[in-house]
């Protein structure tokens, strides 16, 4: 994969799950269309106070952030970093 290329997934907001903290922002769980039983669900913060059902676009890109949007501005969510054993 090129250092400057990414993924752009279609997905959809599953479920809402509510933080019993008050001040941590809810997160979505998000289901990407047509991906594999075992990746197709991740959960990031909602700051966009979306709702269920709601369809959006997750961008992808190499060790760097995966962007959600819904058509207006995106969201930054931090990528997983993986230990290596």
């Amino acid at each position: 994969m090129e250092p400057d290329s990414s993924i752009t997934l279609e997905a959809t907001v599953k479920k809402v799950i509510q933080h019993p903290v008050t001040n941590v922002p809810d997160r979505a769980q998000i289901s990407f269309i047509g991906a594999d039983y075992l990746y197709d669900e991740i959960r990031i913060p909602n700051i966009h106070k979306w709702k269920v059902g709601k369809d959006i676009e997750v961008i992808i890109r190499p060790s760097q952030r995966a962007l959600a949007t819904d058509g207006g501005s995106p969201l930054s969510m931090p990528a997983r970093r993986r230990k290596v054993l």
